[in-house]
């Protein structure tokens, strides 16, 4: 699978069943350094199989910037990516979609000794519909959930952690610190 190939199957996964936003909710205040700048490889889970892909898709230096992941290489992956901590090595992840207009939230699991953080693509669906209704959220006709703000946010991302707790949640991919 090429670069390109495997960058679209990565964010074609992430668009599925996401739990979004209109707007950015975490805000440069409520953002937390999770790893520090450095050189990094990508590389997706396959969603069939639970595998890690052999080859990196993506390799480049990544730079903490105003309170954001970047990086100056093309294709990176996570662009403009904020995180705030959940509690321990959790985190909510922040990701504008490639076009701009809407904000993806997932789960990043850091890996300090490993020098690696591994993201999760929470699924609406895979909430409850008694806790999406709870706390406020309704799977719309495209199959997302939309948040309204950041308090929200973190009451939903805890309770979807909670009602998988002790399963395991698919790894939809993970970025390695190489030096």
């Amino acid at each position: 699978m090429t670069l390109r190939a495997g960058i679209a199957a990565a964010l074609a996964l992430g668009l599925a069943a996401c739990f979004y936003s209109e707007e950015p909710l975490i805000e440069r205040r409520e953002a937390d350094r999770v790893y520090m700048s450095g050189h990094y490889t990508h590389a997706p889970y396959d969603p069939e199989t639970g595998a890690q892909w052999d080859t990196p898709t993506w390799v480049g230096r990544i730079l903490y910037r105003g309170r954001r992941y970047d990086s100056p290489q093309e294709n990176f992956p996570h662009r403009r990516a904020r995180l705030h901590r959940l509690g321990g090595d959790v985190f909510i992840a922040e990701v504008p979609t490639p076009e701009g207009d809407r904000w993806m939230y997932g789960v990043v699991f850091r890996y300090p000794r490993q020098r690696a953080a591994t993201y999760h693509i929470a699924d609406c669906h895979a909430l409850n519909e008694a806790a999406r209704a709870g706390h406020g959220v309704t799977l719309d006709e495209e199959g997302f959930c939309r948040i309204e703000n950041f308090e929200q946010l973190q009451a939903v991302m805890r309770a979807y952690l909670e009602e998988h707790a002790g399963e395991d949640l698919r790894i939809d991919g993970i970025y390695r610190r190489e030096r």
